[in-house]
């Protein structure tokens, strides 16, 4: 089960214990400090895979001086550089390395900064990971004197650089700086010998005493003494060490030793006692003993608290008091809790992240420090009832806490503490008969107006639950049919409500309870989806629209269309968000953050903030709310203006709560933001958020020269081309292990680049080919994932030794022979070519200019055929030949993307994604009004096509009222966003006709990514990728038309047996395949089952 748990920077005793019983009770364990405290959980976010792990086990976990993180594995040792997993060998000969000899039992990274490697059966090797070299210590039959044999389980350094070893049934050895060995085992007749050969684990603590761990106990061995001492390891004591084997121990910044045992045992020795010369009493001062759940591992955070890994799971203790406030556990229905409950090893790397090794589960990474931006997902332990948190709508409810809107539930009321209190749920999750439901699969709005009463918005319609009532009543009305439609509910003051429609704004007035369009000023309707409305503080309304920005007085009674435009130029038309801050300035989200400057009239000017901060053309996140010091905040961007500063939030800031929803958002109260999404809540807390400071280490990472490996290991200060050498290319990384996909990085080669080039981390290799001989300098700087650059830069010498004849005293020889030459040829050609000069010359300029107009006019006819054979002549959209002229290489082309995504790792987007469009009833266009407006409407429908998609997008008239499109590079938020647009396109304007009238058609649509399995690109072909479309757009037309399906496969598609194809169905079934729609799910699942179920001759 995961920690639920909110992280302040200080808690008291009290509320401590208090939460840490509640959560016992629930199951994990609630930390806290704020009263009342969040429920939330602690995100573990899972990095490789069991190919770059070995069936995903690991064994130990380091992380050197530069940054690089070794990862011990029952298959040998890997080195992760935020990019790549890379094999590193851990014997000079790696062809001789097998598996029992290659298994990773222990690491440790000395004073020196070199990597000592203890292994299962092959000794202990030290790797410089700066020069790349490695020494070994094997066990050797005839010399006593070699390392003992056996698996080497733990390791620990002396002040002097000695190096202790603790093996598995062959006692202890110590390699001395100079490289001797020397060893200790157990000798029962020998009084103060070691106590057990079987050492499990060790620490050499700061004053030089060496801690032991083995399976008979807990022994140390102070500095400069020869007999070891059993510490806590009395048989006849219940809590004493005795016949336990220690698994790890600890000790902390304080001083404090932290003991665990793999049979529960637990104890922590002060700092004074563990100094101490005395023996230790069982009864002594600040002594805890405990039955825990073990000890594999330990770290302690910057704050002071302290991580212990067991076979169960993870635990968290605070030192002072000390208690353990904390347990994380592995979560079936929580994708981002451990991934496995048997945790092997921790490690804090150097920005303050916890490295989680686990045996079978892989590698995961979590941040402890993180207290501003969580999650609240899925708990079903309290959150019983609910199928999925996918929150759609949030608003703020009275008796405090929260509204939310869940799909295929309902709505339910939070706390503050965002634990349920009350539910509305769908009949079909009603028990009992009498309890109150709302109908509908998807909430859309809610709202709570000041007398009380509770507003709903679902798929199925408008709907109200009076003050002081249970039961909830419909606002079905002839006259308010886009109450089936609604977005937006807002609360005006005077006791009624907004209401923002997929086809114009609306007025629920307080008095007669009447719904009302609001019209523009000139009486004309307002279409288009109405998305926001703010009141400023002048009283007048803001109101944002699909169509553009609106302006309505106090009372709302007509729409003023406003103009806009920034000092960056045009703006965007569709407004998804508006704020008006607490210091009564206007802000804006249309395809990026604006600020007010100027209301002139009818025209509104404003700052455009996002293009100035480079992020032109991409939305901010709609869901604008500001904080108590000013910042603007979505669940997708942060703007601080008083610095002028943007952030990009993303996972590693604590954003992990799936897709977020735009208009799903809320304040909890003044120091606390919430937003919804696809797998829970975002709970921001501002005053709690700190930007990244973190200063990586640029590393270099693979060195090829004329593409041949030239090096992998150690640091690389010169790079020299000999004569004959033509190209390098130099592979680097900065060591933000936190979110190395967000690094941008620039470079410069001294003496040849005339700027630097600035890349992304899909681009971090610097390639030069035949450069002149002479001296360069390569200069790379990388940045932290918040885009602060690091002054911790590369800076590599470049020499290129010139060829013999590249010499100065080469070439001036070959100049004056040249020379020469040249003197004499030209004396004797010139007669020869000036008599033939004058002849040709005539001819060629006549002959010339017929074959100039005869090649112009055969080119320009080729072209014009050409283009016809590929060209629909009714739309001039592409036709189906040119789809299978052009699919081939397009396909080529992915596939070749496709395999350098793999190597980078760049995301969920796919390279295409097919769209299939059929206009809904089209057929009784033309029996109703002829073929001739048939084709006229097929005209406008390519035009609509062109303004939705982009021009590098592939528009194909697939058939008759079909179309077929191909777009590039979008995940699958960005294709259902693009699905919906395209739908209201269709929806949202009516087709003209010659003679006057208007005509009003829908359009269904299914989509489908390319590759189909990202993985393996060529594992289906692109025709049967058009078939998941047509099917998707089959089911679509089957439901309900005027709306949209999409396939989104998920890697689990990759592990799939590749001998065999399942049906769609299968697919969908087995988690292979994500439905993304906006119908209800369920719904679709069970069309595409009965469409499975028919014969191939029934089907379209």
């Amino acid at each position: 089960m995961p920690v639920i748990s909110a992280r302040p920077q200080r808690r008291t005793t009290l509320w401590r214990i208090a939460l840490l019983c509640l959560g016992l009770v629930m199951g994990g364990v609630v930390q806290g400090a704020e009263a009342p405290d969040l429920v939330l959980s602690t995100v573990f976010e899972s990095i490789g895979d069991n190919e770059r792990i070995p069936d995903g086990v690991v064994t130990a976990l380091a992380q050197d001086g530069q940054g690089f993180l070794w990862i011990g594995t029952a298959s040998g040792l890997v080195r992760y550089d935020g990019y790549r997993f890379k094999r590193v060998a851990t014997r000079a000969n790696p062809e001789a390395e097998n598996e029992s000899a290659t298994q990773i039992s222990s690491l440790l990274v000395g004073i020196d900064g070199r990597l000592w490697i203890g292994t299962q059966a092959n000794g202990v090797s030290v790797l410089d990971t700066r020069k790349g070299t490695l020494q070994q210590f094997q066990h050797q039959l005839d010399d006593p004197d070699s390392v003992p044999q056996g698996a080497i389980r733990a390791l620990a350094e002396a002040s002097d650089g000695s190096i202790w070893l603790g093996t598995t049934g062959s006692g202890l050895a110590r390699i001395a700086p100079n490289g001797t060995v020397e060893r200790y085992s157990a000798d029962p007749a020998v009084t103060g010998s070691l106590p057990d050969n079987r050492i499990s684990a060790l620490r050499m603590d700061r004053d030089g005493t060496l801690w032991i761990g083995s399976w008979h106990g807990l022994s140390r061995l102070r500095a400069g003494a020869a007999t070891f001492e059993l510490v806590l390891s009395d048989p006849g004591d219940p809590l004493g060490f005795s016949n336990t084997t220690i698994r790890h121990i600890f000790e902390a910044r304080n001083g404090d030793l932290w003991i665990g045992a793999q049979q529960g045992v637990m104890a922590r020795l002060p700092s004074d006692l563990r100094a101490s010369r005395d023996p230790i009493a069982l009864d002594a001062p600040g002594l805890r003993r405990w039955h825990g759940n073990g000890m594999n591992s330990a770290v302690e955070t910057p704050d002071g608290e302290v991580w212990i890994a067991h076979a169960r799971g993870v635990d968290v203790w605070s030192q002072q008091p000390m208690q353990q406030i904390a347990n994380h556990r592995h979560l079936q229905t929580d994708r981002l809790s451990l991934v496995n409950a048997d945790v092997r090893a921790l490690w804090l790397d150097h920005s303050g992240w916890i490295w989680v090794g686990t045996f079978g589960g892989g590698l995961q990474r979590v941040d402890p420090q993180n207290d501003a931006l969580l999650s609240r997902r899925l708990q079903p332990q309290i959150d019983l009832g609910l199928p999925q948190f996918n929150v759609l709508t949030v608003a703020p409810a009275h008796a405090g806490g929260v509204w939310l809107g869940i799909a295929q539930y309902g709505f339910v009321r939070m706390d503050s503490r965002l634990q349920i209190v009350e539910r509305l749920p769908t009949p079909d999750h009603v028990s009992d008969p009498d309890m109150p439901s709302v109908p509908g699969e998807q909430p859309s709005a809610v709202a709570e107006t000041a007398d009380g009463s509770l507003w709903l918005a679902t798929d199925r319609g408008f709907f109200r639950r009076r003050p002081g009532q249970q039961t909830v009543e419909s606002l079905a009305n002839q006259a308010f049919l886009e109450g089936s439609s609604i977005r937006r509910l807002v609360p005006h003051p005077d006791g009624g409500l907004w209401i923002g429609t997929g086809d114009g704004a609306f007025r629920l007035l307080v008095g007669s309870q009447q719904i009302q369009r609001v019209a523009r000023v000139d009486g004309s309707p307002a279409r288009g989806s109405f998305n926001a409305f703010v009141q400023a503080t002048d009283g007048r309304w803001w109101i944002g629209s699909a169509f553009g920005l609106y302006l309505a007085d106090s009372a709302g009674d007509a729409l003023t269309p406003l103009t806009t435009r920034s000092d960056q130029g045009a703006i965007a038309s569709n407004v998804a968000g508006l704020l008006v801050d607490r210091q009564g300035e206007v802000w804006m989200d249309a395809s990026g953050l604006y600020r007010l400057r100027e209301l002139a009239g009818s025209e509104a000017i404003f700052d455009a903030v996002s293009a100035r901060h480079g992020h032109a053309g991409d939305s901010f996140g709609a869901n604008l709310l500001d904080d108590i010091s000013g910042r603007i905040w979505t669940h997708r961007y942060l703007y601080a203006p008083l610095e002028d500063r943007m952030h990009r939030l993303h996972k590693a800031d604590g954003v992990q709560f799936g897709t977020g929803w735009f208009r799903a958002y809320a304040r909890l109260d003044n120091q606390r933001l919430l937003f919804g999404g696809s797998e829970g809540l975002l709970v921001i807390r501002p005053s709690r958020f700190m930007p990244w400071r973190f200063e990586p280490t640029l590393v270099s990472t693979e060195l090829r020269i004329d593409g041949q490996l030239a090096a992998v290991l150690g640091d690389i200060s010169e790079i020299r081309l000999q004569p004959g050498q033509r190209s390098f290319s130099l592979e680097f990384a900065a060591l933000d292990l936190s979110a190395p996909e967000g690094l941008i990085y620039r470079y410069a080669l001294e003496g040849y680049d005339e700027e630097r080039r600035v890349v992304d981390a899909s681009q971090r290799t610097a390639s030069y080919a035949n450069l002149p001989p002479g001296s360069y300098r390569l200069r790379i700087e990388g940045s932290n994932r918040d885009g602060q650059w690091s002054p911790n830069a590369l800076d590599i010498a470049v020499e290129v030794e010139p060829h013999w004849w590249q010499h100065s005293f080469a070439a001036v020889l070959g100049v004056a022979a040249l020379l020469a030459a040249i003197v004499g040829v030209i004396a004797l050609r010139t007669r020869l070519l000036e008599r033939a000069r004058l002849d040709l010359e005539s001819q060629v300029q006549a002959r010339t200019a017929q074959l100039r107009a005869l090649s112009d006019a055969l080119a320009e006819r080729t072209r014009q055929f050409e283009q016809a054979s590929l060209t629909d002549p009714l739309t001039g959209l592409r036709n189906r030949r040119f789809l299978m002229q052009e699919m081939p290489r397009e396909v080529a082309l992915q596939q070749r993307r496709s395999e350098a995504k793999q190597r980078i790792d760049r995301g969920p987007s796919w390279d295409m994604l097919l769209f299939l469009i059929d206009i809904d009833h089209f057929k009784s266009i033309n029996d109703a009004h002829g073929h001739a407006i048939g084709d006229a409407v097929l005209r406008q429908i390519a035009e609509r096509l062109r303004k939705v998609f982009r021009a590098t997008d592939h528009l194909v008239r697939w058939g008759g009222e079909e179309f077929l499109v191909i777009a590039r590079d979008m995940d699958g938020q960005q294709a259902a966003e693009m699905a919906e647009r395209l739908r209201l396109a269709f929806a949202e304007q009516a087709f003209a006709l010659e003679n006057g009238p208007t005509l009003r058609r829908t359009c269904s649509i299914g989509f489908a990514p390319l590759p189909w399995c990202r993985l393996a690109p060529d594992r289906f072909d692109w025709e049967q990728v058009v078939d998941y479309a047509d099917t998707a757009l089959y089911l679509v037309k089957q439901l309900r038309r005027d709306a949209w399906i999409g396939w989104l496969p998920t890697d689990a598609l990759t592990n799939a047996d590749a001998d065999t194809t399942p049906t769609l169905c299968q697919m969908v079934d087995t988690g292979q395949v994500e439905i993304s729609s906006n119908l209800p799910e369920s719904d679709i699942r069970q069309a595409l089952q009965q469409r499975s179920a028919q014969p191939l001759s029934e089907k379209r």
